[in-house]
């Protein structure tokens, strides 16, 4: 149980910082308020964090987890696509 906790926990850290529904609302204000730099680098930390969820939850809780192998990964698809949607409408309209 306490790993399940800690990798439930390790998916929240990382969604946030990937900026993934719903923990993306503070991305927005973010980028229009930095300078370039900032912007850029911010740009490139959120990738990090989807390869951080990418790395966590295909190699530590992959298929060879045993009982917790799959944590969360119903979970990360339904995000993922409720994230792609407003992301795909803020581009078609820009």
């Amino acid at each position: 149980m306490l790993v399940k906790v800690g990798g439930l926990m390790l998916l929240i850290v990382f969604a946030l910082k990937a900026a993934i529904l719903p923990l993306q609302f503070w991305l927005p204000a973010t980028y229009s308020s930095a300078s370039a730099p900032v912007a850029a680098l911010f740009a490139v930390m959120t990738k990090i964090g989807v390869y951080a969820l990418l790395r966590v939850f295909t190699t530590i809780f992959g298929e060879h987890a045993g009982p917790l192998a799959g944590l969360a990964t119903d979970w990360l698809w339904v995000f993922a696509l409720a994230a792609t949607c407003p992301g795909a409408l803020g581009v078609s309209g820009q």
